[in-house]
């Protein structure tokens, strides 16, 4: 949900919020709310891969976050296809498992996800 608003910001041609998004995130440094944004800002910005992402210390939902955090990725980087695939991997997750920091999923990164595959998706 942090980088929701910034990441449609950069879609519509402002990529420099999302940039901003991904420091501001940063700076707030690893132990603010149980270390998930930190490692989430680190993998969408590259500087993150997937074990260390999955080894996080609070890890419970991390499968539905990986699966948004390399859609981010993929969409920030220009990668139009791996963006799509990596949308319609977290939304053909169950409902149960999109959730990132409560056992109810997340209205909000489900609307992410759908608009920006159906964006990518298009001509």
């Amino acid at each position: 949900y942090l980088l929701a608003r910034p990441m449609a910001m950069s879609a519509r041609g402002q990529p420099a919020v999302f940039s901003a998004a991904i420091d501001e995130i940063t700076a707030r440094g690893r132990f603010w709310f149980e270390q998930r944004p930190w490692h989430f800002a680190q993998y969408v910005a590259g500087r993150m891969e997937d074990a260390e992402f999955l080894a996080q210390p609070c890890r419970g939902f991390a499968p539905a976050m990986l699966a948004m955090a390399k859609a981010l990725r993929a969409d920030w980087m220009g990668d139009r296809s791996g963006a799509a695939t990596a949308y319609a991997t977290y939304l053909a997750l169950p409902a149960n498992r999109r959730a990132f920091y409560c056992p109810n999923r997340d209205p909000a990164a489900e609307a992410l996800a759908t608009w920006r595959a159906r964006a990518l998706a298009g001509p």
